[in-house]
């Protein structure tokens, strides 16, 4: 490990340099993070998941950039054209942005004016115009560097050249670089003007075209959107800031106030200096870190809000009935029971088009379903046709006083999953639209296991994430899955290879592996047995076991969360308790404050962080994490926009998250928008919260909301 780069985490993160070391230690030995941080508490002081990717994430940064400032210095030395100014503007830098940003006139081999200037031998007169020689013969001395042979011709081309050097030693300063940043983004606004209203083609942008605001309250989707339409050339931008007094204080910092002849020279070469190269290598360097930031905030708000979407509450022991609502071509329906097994496929047409015996004949089949298969639920997607049906189904139910509910789902990815491979493996028999239809039905009964077979990129919960690199979103993405997927666990005889790829330590490969396995041996019995599995390893066990349940095994232990290496400290702890058996009511009243933790851990000198682990589990064996989250919203009647007062109060349920607010899902067609300045705690996806009509727009049918006051 680099115990510099080390030593710079410590006083980052707050972290202590030794629990760094060994995460990085660990890492190394390719354990997971998700393994460190469930099983590794003592050895990293209780570091989570999120601390535990922060340090990797900082420390393969950190490295990089060290790697990049050598092979940048290298380049240089190579090309002849490395000062000590520029090498140590290079070293310096803190950002990779800023390092590309100062290396970039010089990456294209060609030779800059400044380096051209020193080639003919100019550089120690600017040395001595910088060195301020008053008393020497000035004319005498810029004489000396005439050569005809170097193409220096005359006195004024030696200055030319003296004054381009200068130029770049202005531009090379770290500490004017820094000022000059740190006036762009403390005073310092961007400023969009209109270049081509056409290439708007659906008038989308007009805000943009004459927008201006200062930098340090841009907001990130502010910039995202500015750089997408300026990308098609629909408006331009820059930077406004009042310059004139960090100009003067360069030049009198060069200058040092002295009035002798070289003045002239020594200020216009620090003016061409800002104007040639510090001012555009620094805007581009502030835009390129406010657009980035606002790539991590909008990969970060995506992932976040994946991260609930994939953690929703299951609705479990129900029937359910999946909707994919259609116009012409009728709506799909499919009965899917508790454990995800399809009953029933149909089609009925109770949207426009239709005649009266359409309407009949699909309220007639809609009821016998119902009744047939008693169903619970009726999971309606959110797309073409969603508020029609969702009309059908409540007056259906209100008419006929049914016990049944129905419940919006997000039809995000649904038919993008249900015409790929593995949905057609699955149900080859089926069309797009009725495999889209068992998608929503088991959305709601496992979302976990259902929305993981998507791409993440295709469940649309977030902003501006088409413009987001593609690379920084599929690790902000993947880490959220793998978390999400690792946090629940899985039962190993019923889990697809698509929820088992993202287990720690396993891949595709393995996944598939232990699908096979399964198959061929209608189940497995024990934790054990994963060993008997082609390419499970010792390592690939260490890493996976503890975060797959094996619900039918004789060993209790292995339906926990509890790690095989930890079996024999939790029987050793269940004999302390003096509970001879796995009895659940006597599980349960285990105390689990922190000084009990603290004695069994002492005295039967079991680290604290295992002791805690196995503890929990005793005390809820069974737990599933999603139990502890909010109920959905399920609904047997609709509002309509027309009922619609202000101070009307609903409950909502959040469908995404925005850096300008969320959208509220109250049983209206469209969600209702709460702006960011109403919220008075943090708000995420599949959150239910008490809201209140504010405003209402019968011209384009939007609704503001507040949060109820408690």
């Amino acid at each position: 490990m680099n115990q510099e780069i080390v030593k710079q985490l410590e006083q980052e993160l707050k972290i202590s340099e030794i629990y760094i070391n060994r995460v990085l230690e660990l890492l190394k030995d390719e354990n997971t993070i998700a393994f460190i941080a469930r099983y590794r508490q003592d050895y990293t002081n209780g570091l989570d998941e999120n601390q535990i990717k922060y340090i990797s994430d900082r420390y393969e940064y950190v490295l990089k950039l060290e790697d990049r400032k050598q092979a940048i210095i290298k380049s240089l030395t190579e090309k002849e054209i490395l000062t000590p100014e520029l090498e140590n503007s290079i070293n310096q830098a803190t950002k990779l942005v800023e390092l590309e940003n100062i290396y970039k006139p010089y990456s294209t081999g060609r030779k800059t004016r400044a380096n051209i200037a020193i080639e003919k031998g100019l550089k120690p007169l600017a040395d001595f115009l910088l060195k301020l020689k008053v008393k020497a013969d000035f004319k005498k001395e810029v004489e000396k560097y005439i050569n005809k042979e170097k193409n220096v011709n005359s006195y004024e081309e030696a200055l030319d050249g003296a004054q381009d050097i200068i130029a770049e030693i202005v531009s090379n300063d770290t500490n004017s670089r820094n000022s000059w940043i740190d006036l762009i983004y403390n005073h310092g606004k961007i400023v969009t003007k209109l270049k081509n209203a056409e290439a708007d083609t659906e008038n989308k942008y007009q805000i943009y075209y004459d927008f201006s605001k200062p930098i340090k309250f841009l907001q990130g989707y502010q910039i995202m959107a500015i750089d997408r339409i300026s990308s098609k050339k629909i408006i331009s931008y820059s930077f406004e800031y009042k310059s004139e007094y960090l100009t003067d204080f360069l030049v009198n910092k060069y200058t040092k106030k002295v009035e002798w002849e070289g003045k002239i020279y020594i200020e216009n070469g620090v003016k061409s200096g800002l104007k040639r190269l510090l001012i555009p290598s620094v805007e581009n360097q502030v835009y390129s870190e406010i657009l980035l930031k606002a790539h991590e905030t909008s990969a970060q708000i995506f992932a976040n809000n994946l991260t609930k979407l994939l953690l929703q509450k299951p609705i479990k022991n129900k029937i359910v009935l999946g909707w994919d609502p259609a116009y012409r071509t009728g709506c799909k329906l499919a009965v899917v029971d508790k454990n995800n097994k399809v009953l029933k496929i149909d089609v009925i047409y109770p949207t426009k088009p239709r005649d009266k015996n359409d309407l009949q004949l699909s309220e007639t089949t809609l009821l016998n379903l119902i009744k047939e298969y008693k169903i619970d639920l009726i999971a309606i997607g959110n797309g073409t046709a969603s508020w029609e049906s969702t009309q059908f189904v409540a007056q259906l139910i209100k008419k006929h006083q049914l016990n049944v509910q129905f419940i919006i789902t997000s039809e995000s990815g649904a038919s993008i999953y249900s015409a790929s491979e593995n949905a057609q493996k699955e149900f080859p028999d089926l069309s797009v639209e009725q495999r889209s239809a068992i998608n929503i039905a088991r959305r709601n009964i496992d979302p976990l296991a259902e929305l993981i077979k998507i791409d993440p990129k295709s469940i649309g919960v977030g902003q501006y994430q088409h413009d987001i690199s593609k690379k920084m979103l599929k690790e902000k993405l993947d880490f959220a899955v793998s978390s999400c997927v690792n946090k629940v666990g899985v039962e190993i005889n019923t889990a697809s290879a698509e929820l088992l790829t993202h287990i720690s330590g396993l891949n595709l490969t393995i996944a598939k592996n232990i699908v096979n396995y399964i198959n061929k041996n209608k189940m497995i019995k024990n934790r054990k047995e994963l060993l008997n599995i082609k390419s499970f390893n010792e390592k690939i066990y260490q890493q996976a076991a503890g975060f797959l349940r094996v619900n039918d095994s004789d060993e209790f232990l292995d339906k926990t969360s509890i790690h095989p290496e930890m079996y024999e400290n939790a029987y050793k702890i269940l004999k302390h308790l003096n509970i001879n058996e796995f009895n659940l009511e006597k599980l349960n009243k285990i105390n689990l404050n922190s000084e009990n933790i603290e004695k069994i851990s002492k005295e039967l000198k079991i680290d604290f962080y295992e002791t805690k682990l196995i503890l929990e589990n005793f005390q809820n064996p069974l737990r599933d994490y999603r139990d502890d989250l909010d109920d959905p919203i399920l609904r047997n009647d609709i509002v309509n926009f027309e009922d619609l007062q202000i101070k009307m109060k609903f409950k909502g349920i959040v469908r995404n998250i925005t850096e300008f607010g969320a959208f509220i899902e109250i049983g209206l067609k469209d969600d209702a928008f709460l702006h960011i300045s109403k919220f008075t705690k943090e708000l995420m996806i599949n959150d239910i919260i008490d809201v209140e009509i504010e405003s209402i727009n019968k011209t384009n049918g939007k609704i503001a909301v507040d949060l109820v006051k408690q």
